[in-house]
């Protein structure tokens, strides 16, 4: 009986602590509309918009990529305070991602950059991209990409040799 009553205390402390983890969506409601903070959600409707647009400005690839696409958030705390800087600092080094695989984590002198892929059943359901460096910022792509499109994107463009790159 004891042992019962220990693993349901234990239970409920994990459960308790996996709620107290700040969310991705909860960090951007949280920031959205704090004074010097550029943010930017580009819902369904405006999507599929931008998809019908898209159709002639697009290669074929690009569109079918574009298509994928649900939603995009985005966060800028470049010109807010640095208490609230701080804060969002905190708040995304204390997220954790079930489903989601870190793809890149780079640090240099002043970026902190950390950028996770949620992969479910053959399709990249999400991406997230978090810089807690000099200059935070949160990208935010939701949507239902193919690994085939994918892979067909980056050997289009991955290999492409830029004039910037060139630089």
């Amino acid at each position: 009986m004891k042992k019962i009553i220990s693993i349901a205390v234990i239970a409920l402390i994990s459960s308790v602590c996996l709620f107290a983890q700040p969310s991705l969506c909860g960090i951007y409601t949280r920031y959205a509309y704090e004074p010097g903070v550029e943010s930017v959600h580009i819902g369904g409707l405006l999507m599929k918009i931008g998809k019908s647009i898209a159709k002639s400005d697009c290669d074929k690839n690009g569109r079918i990529i574009l298509s994928s696409i649900k939603s995009l958030y985005v966060l800028d705390l470049s010109e807010c305070r640095e208490e609230v800087r701080n804060s969002f600092r905190k708040d995304i080094r204390g997220m954790r991602f079930r489903n989601a695989e870190l793809l890149l984590q780079a640090s240099d002198g002043s970026d902190d950059v950390k950028i996770y892929m949620d992969k479910r059943k053959g399709y990249i359901t999400g991406l997230y991209i978090l810089n807690g460096g000099e200059d935070p910022c949160l990208v935010y792509v939701k949507g239902k990409i193919s690994n085939h499109d994918m892979r067909k994107l980056i050997s289009e463009y991955g290999n492409k040799e830029t004039e910037e790159t060139r630089l």
